[in-house]
C-alpha cells in the first residue's frame, strides 16, 4: 500500500511534465509551421496595414524554407522550399526577409511576377507595357504611423493588369514621388517585384540597391488576419494605455 502510493506522485509529476513538452511542441508546430505572429513595424503597408496592427501569418503559403524555420537562417542547410506547391500571385501581400538583411522581415504586395517587364512611369506601373488603372477615391488623414503622427494623403484603387485591386496611398501628387518613374525592369525567374501600398513611404524593389527583386527562397508566408491593434502611444503590455490605444476597427480584419 505504502509503495503504491509512493509510485503515485511519482506517475502523477510524469503526466504533467509529458503534458508540458506536448503542448510546448505543439505550439512550436503552430508556431513555425503553421501560422506565426507578426507586428508592423513602420507605415510602408499604409493604408492597408498600419503601425502596430498585430497579424497572423499563414507560413505555409508558399511551402518552407529555412527562413520559416526558428533559427534556420544560421542552423539550416535548406535549399530551395519543401512543399511549394503555389506561386505568389501579382496583388498577393507576402512577408519576406530580403538577401541584404536575412534577419529582419519585410511586408510588401506582389506587383510582377517571374518573366514580367515592369516599370512605373508618373506614378502609375506598367506590366508588360499595359499600365494598372487608378480610381481617385478620398483623402487618408490617420494617426497610422510609428510616431503616433498624422498620416496625410490621397488614396486610389488600384487595378493591376490580370484583375488583382487593391487600396493605395500617395502622399505627393502622382509622378512627383522619389519613386514614380523608374527603369525598365525584367523580373528574373525564381523571384518577384514588391511594392509597399504607401507608395511615397515604402523602400521596396524600386530600390535595386537595397531589397531589388526578392527571391521565391526568402519569403515566408502571406498575411491572413489582424488579430489585435494598437497605435504608437503603447506597447503590447502597458494595459493602462489600452482604453485609449486600441484601434477596435483594425482587429479582426481579413487581410487582402
Amino acid at each position: 500500500m505504502t509503495h503504491d502510493m509512493a509510485k503515485k506522485p511519482q506517475h502523477l509529476t510524469w503526466a504533467f511534465w509529458r503534458s508540458l513538452i506536448n503542448a510546448g511542441l505543439l505550439a512550436l508546430v503552430i508556431r513555425f509551421l503553421i501560422l506565426s505572429p507578426f507586428v508592423i513595424p513602420s507605415g510602408s503597408m499604409i493604408p492597408t496595414l498600419w503601425v502596430g496592427d498585430y497579424l497572423f501569418v499563414s507560413c505555409f503559403s508558399y511551402g518552407y524554407s529555412k527562413y520559416t524555420l526558428p533559427f534556420g537562417y544560421k542552423l539550416s542547410g535548406l535549399k530551395g522550399r519543401l512543399l511549394d506547391f503555389k506561386k505568389p500571385n501579382r496583388g498577393d501581400i507576402v512577408v519576406f526577409r530580403p538577401a541584404y538583411n536575412t534577419k529582419m522581415d519585410y511586408v510588401k504586395r506582389v506587383i510582377a511576377v517571374a518573366g514580367d517587364q515592369v516599370q512605373v512611369q508618373d506614378g502609375q506601373i506598367y506590366i508588360n507595357g499595359e499600365g494598372a488603372t487608378l480610381e481617385k477615391l478620398q483623402p487618408f488623414d490617420e494617426r497610422a504611423d510609428e510616431n503616433g503622427d498624422h498620416v496625410r494623403g490621397t488614396l486610389y484603387k488600384e487595378t493591376l493588369p490580370g484583375g488583382a485591386t487593391h487600396t493605395v496611398l500617395k502622399k505627393h501628387p502622382l509622378g512627383q514621388g522619389h519613386y514614380d518613374n523608374t527603369p525598365l525592369w525584367t523580373v528574373p525567374p525564381g523571384h518577384i517585384f514588391v511594392m509597399g501600398d504607401n507608395r511615397d513611404g515604402s523602400m521596396d524593389s524600386r530600390s535595386m540597391h537595397t531589397i531589388g527583386f526578392v527571391g521565391h527562397n526568402y519569403l515566408i508566408g502571406t498575411p491572413l488576419i489582424t488579430f489585435f491593434s494598437l497605435d504608437a502611444e503603447a506597447r503590447w503590455w502597458e494595459l493602462w494605455k489600452w482604453p485609449w490605444a486600441v484601434r477596435l476597427r483594425r482587429m479582426l480584419n481579413l487581410i487582402r
